[in-house]
């Protein structure tokens, strides 16, 4: 066991192996910023062409997770895994691609309309497929009868108790504002509407007493 320490110690103190740590360092944080790209990209239904995909899929890091990813062709409603400018679907049906059909990275609204939600999530669990993001697996949130009723305000996460200084670091990473004077907002450009959520929380001090709860989020042009 000493001779061995020894050894790891002096394997240490070489220049390959800081540059092999560094190299570690530097493809870690090139993957998490890839991964939230590519996770940002499908929120916010980003478009790109068959050609940008073919060009973007020549770097590395981003083929290994964008090839794990379902891609979406809104204008011709098929989907699929993409590889050298064709997507493959669940049933291995090929669809070629043109140069300028326009693709998004699906979401499962998108799957959900287009029945194949279910198909790609049994795909995923047979071929143990893991994605870089929760994709086919991820939560979607559907429209019921009583927010329809109520218009632009929903109450469906009304009474949840919540950890403010957590809900606000996570609201953060995913493109909220915090203002002293309206709370928490996030703007959706392309759609043309700003989210507000209201609770009964103060967003910049802890509540050690009991945990503040959420009142309503409403949606506004």
């Amino acid at each position: 066991m000493k001779n061995k320490n020894l050894y790891l110690l002096s394997i240490k103190k070489t220049s390959k192996y800081w540059a092999l740590k560094e190299g570690k360092s530097y493809l870690s944080k090139q993957y998490s910023r890839t991964r939230l790209s590519l996770e940002n990209a499908m929120v916010n239904e980003d478009e790109f062409t068959a050609a940008e995909i073919q060009k973007i899929m020549q770097h590395p890091i981003v083929k290994v997770m964008l090839s794990k990813l379902v891609l979406f062709a809104p204008e011709k409603e098929f989907s699929g895994f993409y590889a050298d400018g064709v997507l493959t679907d669940t049933e291995g049906k090929k669809h070629q691609l043109q140069d300028d059909d326009v693709l998004v990275i699906a979401h499962p609204s998108h799957l959900y309309k287009a029945v194949q939600w279910d198909l790609y999530q049994k795909h995923l669990f047979a071929e143990r497929l893991v994605q870089p993001f929760k994709q086919v697996f991820r939560e979607l949130y559907l429209v019921t009868k009583d927010e329809l009723e109520l218009g632009a305000k929903s109450e469906r996460y009304q009474g949840h108790q919540i950890q403010p200084k957590k809900t606000v670091a996570l609201l953060r990473s995913r493109g909220w504002t915090v203002s002293h004077e309206d709370g928490l907002q996030k703007v959706y450009h392309k759609k043309g509407f700003m989210a507000t959520m209201y609770a009964m929380a103060d967003w910049f001090s802890p509540a050690d007493i009991e945990a503040p709860t959420l009142e309503h989020i409403v949606f506004i042009p």
